[in-house]
């Protein structure tokens, strides 16, 4: 009975991941597809003046994609909550494993696009970048909601940094894109976030503690 039990928890995490996957490109490429219905209901749609409309189509600015976790988030939120909950069989114990688990890869794969050299130079500057917005934050976070709620500031330091942490999840597979395209690469750029967005949940996690 364990056995089928497991193998039912294991078919929902697949099918979780595949419908997460899909729901989350489909919703960044939303921003492109809906350019490209702007722009031809603009300039007046026509299949034989198609590559016409390809050209007037490049002169717009692509605009930005949405997220991939954006559709994650509501993959999950839908599979949750839809009648019969196909994701309920998934014991609690392998969701924090799981996580865990996300959390290593992304900061692993931050870790191995780090450049030594790079980050040798601008050592200062991403210790900077990783301390004093996260400090600032909190401690501005912490004293406004003392202020609001007379919550004990001890706790509203916790809740400071909590709301201050960056979210390796959105900012290493955002900065590892920018870096295979070569923005930044030059000056370090990529590496001096990846570096000081990993030390800022540091910070945020010991001031958390």
């Amino acid at each position: 009975m364990n056995i089928i039990y497991y193998i039912i928890a294991c078919l929902e995490i697949i099918l979780l991941y595949i419908v997460a996957n899909i729901l989350g490109e489909s919703l960044s490429r939303l921003p492109s597809c809906i350019q490209y219905v702007y722009v031809y209901y603009k300039n007046g749609y026509n299949i034989a003046n198609e590559n016409e409309n390809e050209n007037e189509n490049e002169k717009y600015k692509k605009w930005p994609p949405l997220p991939v976790f954006l559709g994650m988030l509501i993959a999950g939120i839908i599979m949750a909550n839809i009648p019969g909950n196909l994701v309920k069989d998934i014991p609690i114990s392998w969701s924090k494993i799981i996580r865990k688990a996300a959390l290593v890869v992304i900061l692993t794969r931050a870790g191995l696009s780090l450049d030594v050299n790079a980050l040798k130079a601008l050592g200062m500057s991403t210790l900077r970048l990783a301390s004093i917005p996260c400090i600032c934050e909190a401690t501005i976070a912490a004293i406004f909601t003392n202020i609001l709620t007379s919550i004990p500031l001890p706790f509203c330091f916790c809740l400071g940094f909590i709301l201050a942490a960056v979210s390796p999840a959105v900012v290493v597979p955002s900065l590892l894109s920018l870096q295979e395209q070569g923005y930044g690469v030059v000056k370090g750029i990529p590496t001096m976030i990846l570096a000081a967005a990993s030390l800022d949940d540091v910070i945020a996690i010991c001031g958390l503690g």
